[in-house]
C-alpha cells in the first residue's frame, strides 16, 4: 500500500507541475479557463483529463 501511495503522490506531483494548480478551486478555476480557451479540442481534452485526475486523488482535508 504505501508502494502505491507513494506512486500516486509523485505522478500527483508532476501533473501538479504541468497543470500549474493543486487546491480544489484553482483547479475547478482552471478546468473553466481550459473550456473557454481558442486551442485545439485535443489539447483541451488533455488538460481537463489531468485536472480530473487531480481532483480524484485530492489528499484528505484538502478541499
Amino acid at each position: 500500500m504505501r508502494k502505491a501511495e507513494s506512486d500516486i503522490a509523485m505522478l500527483r506531483g508532476a501533473l501538479v507541475g504541468l497543470i500549474g494548480a493543486d487546491s480544489e478551486q484553482e483547479l475547478r478555476q482552471m478546468e473553466a479557463t481550459m473550456r473557454v480557451l481558442p486551442a485545439p479540442e485535443a489539447d483541451k481534452a488533455v488538460s481537463i483529463n489531468a485536472i480530473h485526475a487531480l481532483l480524484a486523488t485530492m489528499p484528505p482535508n484538502t478541499y
